[in-house]
């Protein structure tokens, strides 16, 4: 399996510096409220932005570059990341510099490639020019010729993050979407009917599996009813029928926050190749779901890490329970400073003798305490 093996950030948010942070197929973060868990999923969502060139925009509707910057540019000048990828044929590592520059943004100081063969000791170095540096110039790389950059420009373009977080009465999820607009499943969820439609039309198999993990968790529903495209010209909904009555049609209005939030993270792992992540980054996806849906929840992250890497961060001790203590790492604030430190099973052994991980947590063995 292709994986982020580690990486190295420094100058971002609350992390003034953080080497050679290793990930395994599975990463779950805890920690308290303010720890730093948020600004490290920021990270990627902006490499998710600098991959569709879209950096500066990206920074202006977070405030600009000083927001994003460790304690604002008169402090941290220098935003820079190595992200290192492991694919079949060695190591491939991604390199950017970017600094503080005038009307609040940032510009690129360098950006390059390396490749490490396996079983060699020195990597190649691959510049990349940038005559534009307000954008990421792999960004706009096509040339298919090229292994190392179509490879990590590849990785980048599938690791996503998503957070389901909205379901208000004017959430994407519960309001009209494109039936066209299904190629992936939206960060927000705002394209799920769209989703759910193509996988019922292209791929049966799966959408069999998203009705019937669905259903384990929430029993009333039978299988959902997609209205045609363009009905009164608003496009498409997110509509159900009932096991108690299949023959009543029901929309979003009538799934709860918890349900809908379900209905999203169950088609998210439940994806088939052509529409799914090399990499899946969640925060906090177990808002609003019960103690049997986080089960569930751990289940399908279990299954899904055998061939996609998974990085998660959560609040809850019983969503904990259900990981091994060498995939956690725990989140803490240090003098004003995001510090992350990985759990050892051996460390905990006496205490995980008597109480489950999510319990040594509560007690506040190993800090990072959930509020």
């Amino acid at each position: 399996m292709h994986q982020l093996e580690k990486f190295s950030l420094q100058g971002f948010r609350s992390i003034k510096q953080l080497d050679d942070f290793s990930l395994g197929p599975i990463t779950v973060l805890i920690g308290a409220n303010g720890s730093g868990k948020s600004n490290l999923i920021g990270f990627f969502r902006m490499m998710n932005h600098m991959m569709l060139g879209g950096l500066q925009p990206f920074l202006q509707s977070g405030g600009g570059a000083s927001n994003l910057l460790h304690f604002g540019p008169k402090q941290t000048r220098f935003l820079s990341a190595d992200l290192v990828f492991r694919s079949d044929q060695g190591l491939n590592t991604y390199h950017c510099e970017l600094t503080f520059a005038a009307v609040d943004r940032l510009m690129f100081v360098n950006e390059e490639l390396k490749f490490q063969v396996n079983g060699s000791n020195y990597p190649k170095i691959i510049p990349i020019e940038n005559n534009e540096p307000v954008e990421s110039q792999l960004s706009r790389y096509l040339d298919q010729n090229r292994r190392t950059e179509r490879f990590i420009k590849g990785f980048l373009d599938k690791t996503r993050v998503f957070h389901f977080h909205d379901t208000s009465v004017t959430s994407q999820m519960r309001n009209y979407c494109d039936p066209r607009d299904a190629r992936y499943l939206l960060a927000e969820g705002g394209n799920l009917a769209a989703v759910l439609l193509r996988l019922r039309q292209e791929f049966p198999a799966n959408y069999h599996r998203v009705v019937a993990g669905v259903n384990t968790v929430f029993p009333e529903l039978k299988d959902f009813d997609f209205e045609p495209d363009g009905t009164n010209g608003r496009g498409l909904l997110l509509r159900w029928r009932p096991t108690s009555n299949p023959a009543e049609v029901f929309g979003p209005a009538h799934l709860s926050d918890g349900t809908l939030r379900m209905i999203a993270l169950v088609t998210l792992f439940n994806l088939p190749d052509p529409m799914s992540s090399w990499m899946i980054i969640l925060d906090e996806p177990e808002l609003g779901l019960h103690p049997a849906a986080e089960a569930y929840l751990a289940s399908l992250v279990r299954s899904t890490s055998q061939n996609t890497q998974i990085l998660l961060s959560t609040q809850s001790a019983t969503l904990v329970d259900q990981f091994k203590p060498s995939e956690v790492v725990v989140a803490e604030m240090r003098n004003s400073v995001s510090t992350f430190a990985r759990l050892s099973e051996e460390k905990l052994g006496p205490w995980l003798k008597q109480y489950t991980l999510g319990e040594a947590w509560r007690k506040n063995v190993f800090g990072g305490r959930p509020e």
